[in-house]
């Protein structure tokens, strides 16, 4: 059994996906506490965590779970992260986190971290994931990620493209506010937010999202700000039409 944290429902889908098609039993838990609850109810082989969650970060909830002294504090932890810092993956191994993967990542990337910590399936190895390689018809984005993952799955690409196009306008009116408001910690955590469904559908804007992860608050506030923002939004806009264009089709 296998505990996955994260607050993003784009990326529970994801991952739990990638874990059904590796053959694994997982739990899911959206914030810190409701993954240590469950954690001390239940036994697990190892922990997917994400660092950037609300009320308890990823950081805190490793700490805390390295404290606990119900089951077993000291099987693997691994960060779930859009990017990584040297400084950052100090504070990680400090915190009791063993290793990273970067957000979104391959199935054979999650594979590989579960041998590393030797967690398999009882009784057999962890399977092979073949994808077959899908033609893409859209100019801005980018299903052959998610339809490789669905491996012939419409109901599950259909989810995926469901949560995404619910999730993304309401990060986007959020960061505008923000941005409104001159909340620098919003702003990047709004930002930080995005990196998971934009890279789902293969949107070319990881140079905007960097930009807000990134920069100081003079920069951020500036005309450059600005027009990362609008590049943003536009960005989107054309990603969500043609989101709904192929939603539309699977309908009719």
């Amino acid at each position: 059994m296998i505990l996955l944290i994260d607050d993003d429902r784009n990326n529970l889908l994801i991952i739990g996906k990638f874990l059904e098609h590796l053959g694994f039993e997982y739990h899911t838990a959206e914030n810190g506490k409701e993954g240590i609850d469950l954690f001390c109810k239940n036994e697990y082989k190892i922990v997917l965590l994400d660092i950037q969650m609300p009320e308890m970060n990823g950081i805190e909830c490793a700490q805390a779970i390295r404290k606990l002294k119900c089951n077993n504090n000291t099987l693997p932890i691994v960060a779930l992260t859009s990017q990584i810092f040297r400084e950052e993956l100090n504070k990680y191994l400090l915190a009791g986190i063993n290793d990273y993967l970067i957000k979104p990542f391959d199935p054979s990337e999650l594979k590989s971290v579960l041998k590393k910590f030797n967690v398999t399936k009882d009784h057999s190895e962890l399977m092979d994931l073949n994808f077959k390689k899908e033609e893409n018809k859209y100019e801005v984005i980018k299903l052959d990620y998610i339809k490789r993952l669905a491996n012939g799955e419409e109901k599950f690409v259909k989810e995926m493209l469901a949560t995404i196009s619910e999730d993304v306008p309401i990060y986007l009116e959020k960061l505008e506010i923000a941005y409104e408001e001159k909340n620098l910690g919003q702003i990047k955590r709004i930002a930080h937010k995005l990196n998971s469904p934009f890279g789902t559908i293969g949107l070319n804007s990881l140079h905007v999202i960097n930009f807000f992860n990134n920069s100081n608050e003079k920069e951020i506030l500036s005309s450059r700000g600005f027009e990362a923002l609008t590049e943003l939004k536009n960005i989107s806009n054309k990603a969500l039409i043609e989101i709904k264009k192929e939603l539309n089709s699977k309908l009719n």
